[in-house]
């Protein structure tokens, strides 16, 4: 999960991702600390519950900052790129690699901020996406392996390798997967609901041996 806190005193208690190691749930945090706390499930369902409270609590106004950031960064760079030209071209006498090479960096500059937030509206939509559906991807995704049907081979993998009695996707695990992924499965669930037809049973069964890294 990108950083969605507006304020540098909220980072500290914002979740970013965790992992396991050393028997222990490794906790990364927006600071930049991280923290080691006690293998459990009552921790781990606590960190979800957290990173859920996130999604539905801060990715509004960090998506609303960060598309108007974004729009901001798009005038200002085009403002300042047709300016320079302007200025080139009523004082001739300024060098032609002066204003080229401002506008350049002023180019480059602007399409890291723009990138930079853009990156972070992205990961809200996924979030957002996986928040409101979260039940209907994880019951659909172990129920029928046909459904991952166009999707990633990491999608793929996360599912097949997900341990019997545990659902694949949660706020940590779909990190590092598409929102185009999460909705094809989507897309799978509504087409198979409309046809309603059979599968034999093997075909819905992930086929683990073919997944590769």
């Amino acid at each position: 999960m990108k950083d969605y806190t507006l304020n540098k005193a909220d980072k500290n208690k914002f979740i970013l991702r965790y992992y396991r190691a050393e028997d222990r749930i490794i906790v990364e945090y927006a600071d930049g600390t991280t923290w080691k706390y006690e293998d459990t499930e009552e921790n781990e369902a606590t960190i979800q519950e957290k990173m859920k409270e996130q999604v539905a609590k801060d990715s509004k106004a960090k998506g609303q900052s960060c598309v108007k950031g974004r729009n901001l960064s798009v005038v200002l760079t085009g403002a300042t790129v047709v300016g320079l030209g302007v200025l080139g071209y009523v004082n001739p006498e300024i060098p032609l690699y002066l204003t080229g090479g401002i506008a350049g960096l002023t180019t480059a500059i602007g399409a890291v901020k723009i990138a930079k937030n853009q990156t972070v509206i992205n990961d809200i939509y996924k979030h957002r996406f996986f928040h409101k559906n979260a039940d209907k991807l994880n019951q659909t995704a172990i129920a029928n392996a046909v459904l991952l049907t166009g999707t990633s081979k990491k999608m793929q993998r996360l599912v097949s390798q997900t341990e019997e009695g545990k659902m694949p996707f949660d706020y940590n695990t779909i990190e590092k997967l598409s929102l185009k992924d999460l909705k094809t499965i989507m897309e799978n669930l509504e087409k198979d609901e409309y046809f309603g037809l059979s599968y034999k049973e093997e075909d819905k069964q992930p086929i683990k041996q073919n997944i590769k890294k």
